[in-house]
């Protein structure tokens, strides 16, 4: 094709830059706020907030003591 690696990297940065927009990562720090107060009023404490955006779709998580999840060890009942 005989095209130059720095005008396929100039082309690939024009189009994530018109496919995400400048918004975005207000809107999800926005999202993430709210759903840290909705988590709150149910005395759920996160630390991490980007882990709310992972969680977001567990219904039961397990800890030990120490802290660490339990993966196998825990049968739900």
């Amino acid at each position: 094709m005989g095209a130059s690696w720095q005008k396929i990297l100039l082309r690939f940065v024009d189009l994530v830059t018109v496919a995400v927009p400048p918004a975005l990562p207000v809107a999800m720090t926005i999202g993430t706020s709210f759903a840290l107060s909705r988590l709150k009023q149910r005395r759920v404490f996160c630390i991490s907030p980007p882990r709310v955006n992972v969680a977001g779709r567990l219904n039961c998580i397990g800890f030990d003591k120490t802290g660490k999840s339990l993966l196998h060890q825990l049968q739900q009942r």
